[in-house]
């Protein structure tokens, strides 16, 4: 069973601004944004992530993903219930991650961040 320390949902989009604008609108200033295209709007219990992406990029995931942070992502793996498969390890900008799949085939994330 994964211990999550927090739930990101993660929302990949080609028109970044157009979509910053709109969750301002809805959820207020973002807690942060990056140079490289990301907002981060801080919420009870979880957060949303915007990503900026290009629209040439394959589409092999779904915009929307659910991302689970936890504190140790190798104690998290040896955790998963039998019959829970993740792909292998990779290190993304945020940190070491891993992708499952539900029964429906939706992408989820664990990952371990990054700490400065």
């Amino acid at each position: 069973m994964l211990s999550p320390k927090q739930m990101i949902f993660s929302l990949k989009t080609t028109r970044f601004e157009e979509q910053h604008a709109f969750y301002t609108l809805l959820l207020g200033p973002p807690k942060g944004t990056s140079q490289q295209g990301s907002a981060i709007f801080q919420l009870p219990g979880c957060s949303l992530v915007l990503w900026e992406t290009d629209v040439s990029e394959p589409r092999e995931h779904s915009p929307l993903q659910l991302c689970f942070q936890v504190e140790n992502l190798d104690k998290a793996l040896t955790d998963l219930p039998e019959g829970v498969d993740a792909s292998s390890v990779r290190i993304a900008s945020h940190g070491r991650e891993v992708f499952l799949r539900d029964a429906d085939g939706n992408v989820l994330i664990v990952y371990e961040p990054d700490l400065p």
